[in-house]
């Protein structure tokens, strides 16, 4: 099964705004205002440089470098080599399968490692 083609995020790149003038991402705005998301946030936590929301789990990683968010931390690691960053869509393992599949979650595109293990015959339909 090959991995959907990952779709552009859509930006509000603070750095674009005009100096003294309010950044166009309004949870970052909230942020530097009050100090917290607060409650224009949609989820507990929010990215600066993507501007995606992302839930409160801990068993969830997103990458602040290549804005992909990852299932769990070892997938986040998996898309690391040599303290870079590499596109899941790309990963294999040796014997050319896909080393990840992406789904799309409630806040966006979630990359999760693909199980090398055969599933159980219960499970086979």
């Amino acid at each position: 099964m090959t991995a959907t083609a990952r779709q552009p995020v859509p930006s509000f790149d603070p750095l674009v705004a005009p100096v003294g003038e309010p950044t166009p991402c309004p949870v970052c705005a909230y942020a530097d205002a009050h100090g917290h998301w607060g409650p224009i946030a949609p989820a507990r936590s929010h990215c600066r440089g993507c501007h995606r929301a992302f839930g409160p789990s801990l068993r969830e990683a997103h990458c602040t470098v290549c804005h992909r968010h990852f299932a769990s931390p070892d997938a986040f690691d998996g898309h690391r080599k040599r303290g870079r960053c590499h596109d899941p869509a790309s990963r294999t393992y040796r014997d050319g399968s896909d080393r990840f599949v992406a789904r799309r979650g409630p806040f966006g595109e979630v990359w999760r490692l693909r199980s090398r293990k055969p599933l159980p015959e219960s499970f086979r339909s």
